[in-house]
């Protein structure tokens, strides 16, 4: 495998997403006359291509580049850093506690290294970029939230009119918006959606969406898990919500087939379509089904929807989210099979790609024995290939329904943020050739690394990998010059290089020995590595 290592090479892959949808140049802090080019992120916002799209003179305004927006680090959920790793130090840091509970969640890094992170305590909370103290936390929005419930979910950054402005969800249902103003943090509303006779819980991560001319936030979508009395089995809805607090649309299912628990981060490449993995609705007396990759447009309407096989594994509180890429969408999964006759269980990590639209799977990878827990890293090269030439598997897709409108509910907003909303037509989703290779990097449970090229689903060095001490249940990152980062039940941070697989200095880092790490890294725009423990947030830097 060849694996861009320079700052250059990595300039020229990052170039090549123009094949992964709408992108906007932005100059890098760390040489100034370097371009580099990226995909629209969540936070950057895929409507601000918009304007690219709709006519010469359009002039929209260059939002800020945020190193960290979500989960996942943008909107295609590539897990992939556009930093350079510095290293891990040979000692680990002090723990920064923000309320005595754990954080699971992914923290969020804006533009000048301030973290924000939700803890399973239900605070919310914003940390110096220096590590040394607590810009402010809170455990309350307004009166009709005054609690915030435990937050799993990570929270979503945009810089909305120069305000570090923060999506999350909560276990208790409650979708929260703060904005940081330095040395205070304000909740701008409590979004709490009502099912009769059932309880809502918001554990995925938000996508958010931004207008491209005025870079207000015009949508929030999330996913949330619908738990009705027993004995009738959990099921999901998507919403989304406008700036402001109100609903905008919620969909969950047609013609009777309702969806699973939605427990990912939608994934977006260019802004007017989203992709969410859901968890499969066994039948009566079934420990699992099939889960299922669900397209909807930006206005709620069913695009398709896919079944693969369960895309969340047993003890994982989160399906694994889609990536989007090379006019693919990737998933992975885990299956689980039982001998009648003997009760003993095999296991099976499985890796897909799929058309945009759905329709055909262009490759499909089983891994026996193996688990797949966090969500797999997407990582572009440049490589002049040829056209795709797996073998490919067709199906129909379910045919464009569209969902029945909800009235918004009533919102108590703080403060209004003013939203205006792009019009946009229903999409057309088409497969365009790429020019660049890109490699899917998926780390089991045991730590082996799965890779596969993309464009063929060809497995590359697998299983190369130092034994690592402990499981794998969280999601890997990866870096600008090519590092894979990511941590164990048994509280320990790696560090490999991505194309030798060999540590990398001071690896394994022991944070909280013995206690399991659930939280993905995310790295500020200076190489420091975020993460959250049972103790509460590591700042790592090394030399």
């Amino acid at each position: 495998m060849r694996q861009p290592t320079s700052r250059s090479s990595w300039r020229s892959a990052a170039s090549a997403e123009a094949n992964l949808g709408l992108q906007f140049d932005y100059p890098c802090a760390k040489s100034p006359p370097m371009m580099i080019r990226r995909s629209v992120a969540a936070l950057a916002l895929a409507a601000l291509c918009a304007a690219c799209s709709s006519g010469g003179g359009s002039s929209a305004p260059i939002p800020p580049t945020i190193p960290w927006g979500s989960f996942r680090h943008d909107s295609s959920n590539s897990g992939a850093s556009i930093d350079d790793f510095v290293g891990l130090p040979a000692t680990a840091p002090t723990p920064i506690e923000i309320d005595g509970s754990a954080v699971s969640a992914t923290a969020a890094i804006g533009v000048g290294g301030d973290v924000y992170v939700g803890t399973e305590g239900g605070t919310f909370a914003a940390i110096r970029a220096d590590g040394t103290a607590l810009k402010w936390k809170t455990d309350q929005c307004n009166a009709a939230c005054p609690t915030l419930g435990a937050i799993h979910s990570s929270a979503a950054l945009a810089i909305i009119r120069d305000v570090p402005t923060l999506s999350v969800g909560s276990d208790d249902g409650k979708l929260l918006v703060f904005q940081d103003h330095g040395t205070s943090g304000t909740c701008q509303f409590c979004f709490q959606p009502s099912v009769p006779g059932a309880t809502v819980s918001f554990v995925s991560s938000p996508l958010v969406l931004i207008n491209s001319a005025t870079l207000d936030i015009t949508a929030i979508i999330l996913g949330a898990k619908i738990t009705p009395p027993a004995p009738a089995a959990p099921y999901g809805k998507i919403y989304a919500v406008t700036g402001n607090g109100s609903l905008l649309w919620e969909y969950s299912g047609e013609n009777g087939r309702p969806i699973g628990p939605v427990t990912s981060k939608a994934a977006s490449a260019t802004g007017d379509f989203i992709i969410l993995s859901v968890d499969g609705l066994p039948p009566p007396g079934e420990p699992e089904a099939n889960g299922e990759l669900v397209a909807l447009t930006t206005h709620g309407t069913l695009l398709w929807r896919r079944a693969l096989g369960p895309l969340r594994h047993p003890d994982s509180t989160w399906t694994m989210s889609p990536m989007v890429g090379n006019a693919l969408t990737f998933a992975t999964g885990t299956s689980t099979t039982t001998n009648p006759d003997t009760n003993a269980t095999t296991t099976t990590a499985e890796a897909w790609a799929l058309t945009q639209d759905g329709r055909t799977i262009v490759w499909h990878n089983t891994f026996s024995n193996e688990e797949f827990v966090g969500t797999a890293l997407l990582s572009i090269q440049l490589e002049p290939t040829e056209t795709p030439t797996a073998t490919a598997v067709s199906a129909s897709a379910t045919p464009t329904q569209t969902p029945t409108p909800t009235p918004p509910p009533t919102s108590t907003v703080v403060r209004t943020i003013t939203a205006t909303a792009t019009a946009t037509a229903s999409p057309t989703i088409s497969v365009t050739p790429s020019l660049t290779d890109s490699t899917l990097f998926a780390v089991t449970r045991s730590g082996k690394v799965k890779i596969i090229t993309t464009r063929t689903g060809a497995v590359i060095d697998s299983d190369l990998i130092p034994t690592i001490e402990g499981n794998v249940l969280s999601s890997p990152i990866t870096t600008f010059e090519g590092t894979l980062v990511f941590a164990t039940d048994t509280g320990r941070l790696y560090a490999l290089d991505a194309t030798t697989l060999e540590l990398r200095s001071n690896s394994p880092l022991v944070l909280t020995d013995g206690e399991a790490i659930l939280s993905s890294p995310a790295m500020a725009a200076d190489g420091t590595i975020w993460i959250g423990t049972s103790r509460g947030m590591f700042r790592i830097r090394g030399s």
